[in-house]
């Protein structure tokens, strides 16, 4: 992603909190009662959200990372889209792979591969979820200048939001929410960029929203998930998210709050990032959030292991995969 200006804890956390809600309340959607009273679902419900098993998500970061770093156009890269496949076909009959070619900024033909699970296609009360599952070819971040063209592991970077999303679709396939539909999408080609040239990066989702745009395709709100494995990680309301999706920021941000996990999810505006819930609001017009670990305290950026060599399964907590995926 691409810092425009100064993601995942408690948005798991209050995503399944979230999804409880919707299929506790009275289907308003599909009984076509007026959009504007959807709005006043309120994460105070006494649906009981399953527990999560941050030893099932820390896994399948660990299975991801060990086929390598997911670049575009690798061994690498097709092997883990099918491992990826065959894990949401475990807990979701309907999934595809989305293949396309996309341009880099280098102008170089990238393959791209979208996996998406849809639960309960049928429902038009819908969430969508998020992340991206691709490895950035460069550490181009790395303290040590040398590193700058290395290959890395990207745990936390792509996985981790990953691994939080699969084990959210165990649950759902254990006990999805009556009347609401889920759609979970991990994104390829997220990393490519170069800060320098506008909308090179999040080239899978702009792929996709280009065609769900001209299908109709609808959401009630989409929650993307980025960098939500490290420890001691803080998610404050993007920029972006704050300007485009705000009720859905304000739904999120008080369901951690009830659940106890207000420390990683502080209401604190940051600046705006370019990341794939910017072009699933603005192509695909589903009103998308960001949630993504930037570090406060007058620091004010990603996590140290961000694009270096260090972002590594080591480096994983899953306190904060729990604390994530559970509320």
């Amino acid at each position: 992603m691409k810092i425009i200006s100064f993601h995942k804890v408690r948005l798991l956390i209050s995503t399944l909190s979230i999804l409880m809600i919707l299929g506790s309340c009275n289907n308003t959607a599909e009984r076509g009662t007026d959009a504007s009273e959807k709005n006043t679902l309120s994460p105070n419900s006494n649906a009981k959200v399953p527990e999560f098993k941050a030893d099932s998500a820390f896994e399948q970061i660990k299975r991801q990372v060990a086929f390598g770093p997911r670049i575009p156009g690798t061994e690498a890269q097709l092997k883990c889209s099918a491992y990826l496949v065959d894990e949401l076909k475990k807990y979701c009959p309907d999934v595809k792979v989305q293949e396309t070619v996309v341009e880099g900024w280098d102008h170089k033909k990238l393959p791209c591969r979208n996996l998406i699970a849809t639960f309960n296609p049928e429902k038009k009360t819908r969430v969508l979820l998020t992340s991206h599952w691709d490895t950035r070819p460069w550490a181009d971040q790395d303290p040590d200048v040398s590193k700058h063209n290395s290959h890395f592991e990207s745990a936390n970077d792509g996985p981790s939001g990953v691994g939080v999303l699969i084990e959210i679709a165990r649950h759902l396939k254990i006990s999805a929410p009556q009347g609401v539909g889920v759609t979970i999408i991990f994104w390829d080609v997220e990393d490519y960029g170069k800060p320098e040239f506008e909308n090179s990066y999040c080239l899978g989702t702009q792929a996709w929203a280009k065609t769900v745009n001209s299908s109709k395709y609808f959401a009630d709100f989409a929650v993307n998930l980025d960098m939500v494995g490290a420890k001691g990680a803080t998610f404050p309301q993007e920029g972006y998210s704050v300007q485009l999706a705000k009720s859905a920021v304000d739904k999120l941000w008080n369901a951690a709050a009830e659940a106890g996990y207000s420390s990683y999810f502080p209401v604190q505006q940051t600046g705006g990032i370019t990341d794939d819930h910017v072009y699933i609001n603005t192509i695909a017009q589903i009103p998308a959030i960001d949630v993504i670990h930037i570090r406060l305290g007058g620091i004010g950026s990603f996590p140290e292991t961000w694009h270096t060599t260090k972002d590594v399964v080591s480096e994983i907590d899953q306190n904060t995969l729990k604390a994530v995926g559970q509320s």
